[in-house]
């Protein structure tokens, strides 16, 4: 694994890394009713993007997601101190050096979709 990581590099993965969470942030935050939750900036989610989508039970988010071959986490994330804020739970996408662009715009796109696709409108 090391020899795997060695050859491609820190550097290459931490740019891809952020190449993929700035597509994939830019693409939520254009989205209506969806709310990325933490930092406006890309390298501060470490290819972690966790958000809500207001009226939709983020278990729905995932279910919908996962119908479009897109796998997320759903749920409090073992944040509970998040509660306290009122956020009860969360969807949470992941990117990795081995994501595609395609892929991060395969997810902007089903998340732009699930509003309407559970009958809450635009």
């Amino acid at each position: 694994a090391i020899d795997y990581i060695n050859k491609i590099g820190f550097e290459t993965m931490q740019e891809r890394e952020l190449t993929l969470t700035k597509r994939a942030l830019e693409g939520l935050k254009a989205i209506p009713k969806v709310h990325v939750l933490g930092s406006e900036l890309a390298e501060e989610h470490t290819g972690i993007l966790t958000f809500t989508i207001e009226d939709v039970h983020p278990h729905d988010v995932s279910a919908v997601l996962e119908f479009d071959g897109v796998a997320v986490r759903a749920g409090h994330h073992c944040a509970q101190p998040l509660l306290d804020l009122g956020v009860h739970s969360s969807t949470r996408a992941s990117f990795m050096f081995y994501n595609t662009l395609d892929e991060v715009d395969t997810f902007v796109k089903s998340v732009a979709s699930i509003r309407r696709r559970m009958g809450y409108g635009e």
